[in-house]
């Protein structure tokens, strides 16, 4: 476990050299940020595969279905984001699809059972459980030194049970957040904005503010961020508390696109995350990331996921598709850190 700073006795008057320390922690990190070289062929996969489908069938690029396409991986989106924020802080949470699930089951309870009876206080309260879970594994991830894969892991199937308990097996049917379900802000599914409004939140978080220059330098080597003066611990715990508002948010716009609280749910986005963040220039190794990457990505996992049912080809091949994609994004992740290397 990492000692704090009183307890290393770092001085004020280290701060000059701490500076030029974080300074060259985090040109790393900066440096190996995406780049046109990384989202490029992503954005040419996903516009190459969109008008393939819509050669074989021209209903798919219709305003309407590009609409629906983009409300539908708003819940990805919000999710992915929040995994890329953690990977790039070094960092993993497998749980967050199962946590998204177990929200959603919690609002529809609250609310059908009509123990809170203002959709915006049943709202508040999902954001702070999902918070409060953040919290929870960030404390004892960065207090504890337990490794947030286990952490997570164990968490999956807690959250898992959860659902399935509160719910007692079944979906339940809910009106609840309709204004998000259905709602449009000029023509656009508000869905859709709140997606892009948060995707640019968060890259600015990341690309400029110094809680930003926190976490990748976090990622990128914890240790010698720490003795750069970075709150490593800190900035952990906020990563995680950012990741959990992010899921709590998607099990709202989950429930309202549902129109139900559904247990079942929950079972491929923490992998689909994962492959979004990866494929949009996230190092598993941490300290590097891009949010507007990880959006791209979203888009292009559910363009093959729709370009799939479009062509007609059954749907118990999409799981294998992603996989294959995850498997290719890490690959060539690992091939390009590996050149890096060797030119170094």
């Amino acid at each position: 476990m990492l000692a704090s700073p009183e307890q290393d006795g770092l001085s004020a008057s280290a701060g000059t050299g701490s500076s030029d320390m974080l300074a060259r922690a985090g040109a790393w990190a900066v440096r190996g940020q995406t780049t046109w070289r990384t989202v490029g062929p992503v954005i040419a996969l996903t516009v190459g595969l969109a008008l393939y489908t819509n050669s074989e069938n021209s209903r798919y690029l219709s305003g309407a279905n590009v609409q629906a396409l983009l409300s539908t991986a708003s819940i990805l989106a919000l999710i992915a984001t929040g995994q890329t924020v953690l990977m790039v802080a070094g960092q993993f949470d497998l749980s967050s699809g199962y946590v998204a699930a177990a929200l959603g089951v919690i609002a529809s309870r609250l609310y059908l059972e009509r123990i809170v009876t203002s959709e915006l206080l049943v709202t508040a309260i999902v954001l702070a459980i999902g918070v409060m879970i953040g919290v929870i594994y960030g404390v004892i991830t960065a207090y504890l030194d337990v490794s947030s894969f286990m952490l997570t892991l164990g968490g999956l199937s807690v959250f898992e049970s959860v659902g399935y308990v509160l719910s007692q097996g079944r979906t339940l049917p809910v009106t609840l957040f309709s204004n998000l379900g259905s709602g449009q802000v000029f023509g656009v599914d508000i869905t859709i904005v709140i997606s892009i409004a948060v995707v640019i939140a968060l890259a600015v978080i990341l690309r400029v503010t110094k809680y930003g220059q926190f976490i990748r330098s976090t990622g990128s080597n914890r240790r010698a961020a720490f003795i750069s003066g970075v709150p490593t611990r800190a900035t952990i715990v906020g990563c995680f508390a950012l990741n959990g508002l992010m899921v709590a948010g998607a099990s709202c716009l989950l429930v309202a696109q549902l129109g139900a609280g559904d247990p079942s749910v929950g079972t491929s986005y923490a992998l689909e995350a994962i492959a979004a963040a990866v494929l949009g220039g996230a190092a598993l190794s941490g300290g590097r990331g891009s949010i507007i990457g990880t959006y791209i990505a979203v888009v292009l996992l559910s363009v093959i996921q729709t370009s799939l049912d479009f062509l007609g080809v059954s749907g118990f091949y999409v799981d294998m598709v992603f996989g294959v994609v995850l498997i290719a994004a890490v690959s060539a992740t690992a091939a390009s850190n590996l050149k890096r290397r060797v030119r170094m």
